[in-house]
């Protein structure tokens, strides 16, 4: 095969896998509780709006991703060490049903009670640093 076919087979491949791959996120998102996700998409950034002023040791960086709704509070900076970190101090996902996934809480901050206070149901909420087995006696959603 000469490298103009195989140039023409590989974009196909591409293009085919494109296509099969945007089709699945279509069948996902009809699947999707929309209003819910983008009501606690607001919540959830104003939630972690004021985290970006917290630059006592290192830069904090807000990270969202809206197509996919994982937003993050980071923070990078240099130690008393002199060694370079990079820390994830919140996440959260908005998974396809509307519910907040708390995936990650370095803070000390109680950010479920935060996101109750904003208006999120006890049963919109999921401590996922939490085993499943043990979620059940959190007050929040299990799953």
């Amino acid at each position: 095969m000469n490298n103009i076919a195989k140039s023409l087979e590989n974009g196909y491949l591409w293009l085919k896998h494109r296509n099969m791959a945007r089709d699945l996120y279509h069948e996902e998102v009809k699947h999707c509780d929309m209003e819910k996700i983008a009501k606690h998409q607001a919540i959830v950034l104003d939630l972690l709006k004021p985290f970006e002023n917290d630059n006592k040791d290192g830069q904090t960086y807000i990270l969202t991703d809206t197509i996919h709704h994982h937003y993050q509070v980071m923070r990078a900076g240099w130690d008393s060490r002199n060694h370079y970190f990079l820390r994830v101090r919140v996440h959260l996902h908005i998974k396809s049903d509307g519910k907040i996934w708390i995936m990650e809480n370095r803070t000390e901050e109680d950010i479920a009670e935060m996101l109750v206070e904003l208006g999120v149901p006890k049963d919109e909420i999921v401590l996922a640093v939490l085993p499943e087995h043990v979620r059940q006696f959190s007050g929040y959603a299990v799953a």
